[in-house]
């Protein structure tokens, strides 16, 4: 087995890699963590359209970064990070997702310690990771990783109704 960490910015994606990523994004285990699901759909076109979108214009896209974990000819991990706005444009914020057959193995620490350092190279001072306060494994990668629990929110993230705690994660570079 061979892992594979992808800047999308110098690798060639095909619209294979485009669909394995949309694939993961609609997957039931990848969505019940996001946090962001409002603004992502369920549907897999729309979703194959919109990171065909998205990594088409990253390379002249400064305030996003964008990494691919491949396994042996397979996406099975993705990892972005856009600067939040003006005021902070010094600040990353960082998501995350594995695919759920390649979880445990090592792969969101790899992706996060990869882009820590391409984030370094972009001129980014703080990546912040915001999840679930029961998204454990998201939790234990950001901190494998040199993240930081700066603090948990209550009742921050309105899921389905449901009124969640977040923790907030972040990195000094």
């Amino acid at each position: 087995m061979s892992l594979e960490i992808l800047d999308v910015e110098k690798t060639s994606i095909s619209d294979g890699d485009i669909r394995m990523v949309a694939e993961m994004e609609v997957h039931p285990e990848i969505r019940k963590w996001d946090t962001d699901y409002i603004h992502h759909s369920s549907d897999l076109e729309t979703n194959i359209r919109g990171f065909r979108k998205f990594l088409e214009r990253g390379p002249e896209d400064e305030d996003q970064l964008c990494l691919l974990a491949r396994l042996d000819g397979k996406i099975v991990g993705f990892m972005g990070v856009h600067r939040f706005g003006e005021l902070k444009s010094h600040v990353g914020d960082v998501g995350i997702m594995v695919h759920p057959e390649y979880q445990r193995r090592g792969i969101g620490t790899k992706l996060l310690e990869a882009g820590i350092k391409l984030a370094r190279q972009k001129g980014f001072k703080r990546l912040e990771a915001d999840t679930l306060t029961t998204n454990i494994a998201m939790r234990k990668a950001a901190e494998k990783a040199g993240f930081r629990l700066e603090g948990i929110r209550r009742k921050d993230i309105n899921m389905h109704g449901q009124l969640r705690d977040s923790a907030l994660y972040a990195i000094l570079l």
